[in-house]
């Protein structure tokens, strides 16, 4: 197992009181599986690991990305706003 410190942004540091939560995964796992362990141990905070968004290593990522013990791992909030 592999544990992460997975960072956190506006409303879900705010809901987890925490800049991170820990999470551990297999030594094997990927972004989607990340995302599923967060629904299932916060299912509260992450009710739809769908539709979360992260980066690694400060690059979007999808869902099939490898993830290894080195890798910086943030959820990146939901975005809006702005004009044309």
């Amino acid at each position: 197992m592999i544990t992460f410190q997975i960072l956190l942004f506006a409303g879900d540091r705010e809901k987890m009181k925490s800049h991170s939560v820990e999470i551990a995964v297999s030594e094997t796992a990927t972004i989607g599986n990340l995302a599923e362990k967060l629904n299932q141990e916060y299912p509260s905070i992450f009710p739809r690991p769908e539709g979360l968004v992260f980066a690694v290593n400060r690059d979007y990522a999808t869902f099939d990305q490898p993830i290894s013990e080195t890798d910086e791992i943030a959820i990146i909030p939901p975005v809006s706003g702005g004009y044309l």
